[in-house]
């Protein structure tokens, strides 16, 4: 791998590269996003919603596709950022 920065150990690289053999390479995502609706004139407050994915790629690189996803959403109107 080539990257600014990466460095990992023989037994990640090793699983890494035996994954993109496979051509698929998992990865996870968790993300928290304000959010605020607009209806013509009108804004809604800001609510929070919840973004969980995981993600399978086929090989890294630039040129990579993804082969599998899955997300879930969920809304937290009582919490925010």
């Amino acid at each position: 791998m080539v990257g600014e920065g990466i460095r990992l150990s023989r037994d990640a690289y090793l699983g890494l590269m035996g994954q993109q053999r496979t051509g698929e390479i998992p990865f996870g995502l968790d993300l928290k996003v304000p959010v605020r609706v607009r209806f013509g004139s009108v804004k809604t407050w800001t609510v929070t919603v919840k973004v969980g994915c995981d993600v399978a790629v086929d090989k890294l690189g630039v040129d990579a596709s993804v082969v599998s996803n899955k997300c879930r959403v969920r809304l937290l109107p009582w919490k925010s950022i």
